[in-house]
C-alpha cells in the first residue's frame, strides 16, 4: 500500500539565480557554459550557435593575417628611438599601424604612449585618490555596475577584476568630483582594463 499524501509534493529547491551564487559558484557555472574565451577574453558562444561558428571561422581565416601583423609590428617595435616611445614614428606611418591594427598584446604600450600617459604620469597620485574617503552615495552606484560591466569577459568574472574595476571608479571619482561616477564609466574603464591589463 503507497503512503497517503498529506499536502502536495514538496517542491524541489528554487535553481540559484546569478545573484544568489556565490562568487566561486559563478565563475564555475560561467567557465562551465562557455569553456572558450576569444583572444579578448571575452567568452565564445557555445558549439551549434551560428553567430559563434561564424566568428570561430573568421577567427581562423583571419589568423594568418594577424601573425603577418605581428611580425611587421615587431619590426617596427624593435627601429623605435627609446623603447615603448611611439610618438617618435613619423605621424602617417603610427597613423597607417593603428588603422591596421595593433597586436592584442602590445596595445597598452602603444596607447600608454601615444596617449602621452608617460608625460601625465604621477608617482603616487592613484593610491592618493584610491585612498580618499568617497561619499557613500558614489560607491553604491559603482558597487551597482561592477556585476553589470562585460559580464562575459573572463576578467570581470572574478573578484580581482571586479576589484581593479572598483579601484580605478574610485580613484577617478576622488580625481574628477564635478563627475564623480555616471553610468557608462564602468565600460570605459573596463575596456581600459583589458587593453591595459592592470589597474
Amino acid at each position: 500500500m503507497s503512503p497517503l499524501l498529506t499536502g502536495p509534493p514538496p517542491r524541489p529547491p528554487p535553481a540559484k539565480s546569478e545573484e544568489d551564487l556565490s562568487e566561486d559558484e559563478g565563475l564555475e557555472r560561467a567557465l562551465a557554459q562557455a569553456e572558450e574565451f576569444d583572444v579578448f577574453g571575452f567568452a565564445v558562444p557555445p558549439a551549434g550557435d551560428a553567430l559563434g561558428e561564424s566568428g570561430k571561422a573568421y577567427a581562423l581565416w583571419f589568423e594568418a593575417k594577424a601573425l603577418r601583423r605581428l611580425r611587421r609590428f615587431e619590426a617596427r617595435r624593435r627601429k623605435l628611438k627609446s623603447p615603448g616611445d611611439w610618438t617618435s614614428v613619423p605621424k602617417s606611418a603610427l597613423k597607417a599601424l593603428l588603422r591596421k591594427g595593433v597586436p592584442p598584446e602590445h596595445r597598452g604600450e602603444v596607447w600608454w604612449s601615444v596617449l602621452g600617459c608617460q608625460q601625465q604620469h604621477v608617482p603616487g597620485a592613484y593610491q592618493q585618490y584610491l585612498d580618499q574617503v568617497l561619499n557613500p552615495k558614489t560607491c553604491e552606484e559603482i558597487e551597482r555596475d561592477l556585476l553589470r560591466t562585460f559580464p562575459n569577459h573572463r576578467k570581470f568574472r572574478c573578484a580581482a577584476g571586479r576589484g581593479e574595476l572598483r579601484n580605478v571608479l574610485r580613484a577617478f571619482a576622488n580625481h574628477s568630483p564635478r563627475i564623480l561616477y555616471c553610468q557608462g564609466l564602468n565600460f570605459i574603464t573596463g575596456l581600459l582594463l583589458v587593453v591595459f591589463q592592470s589597474e
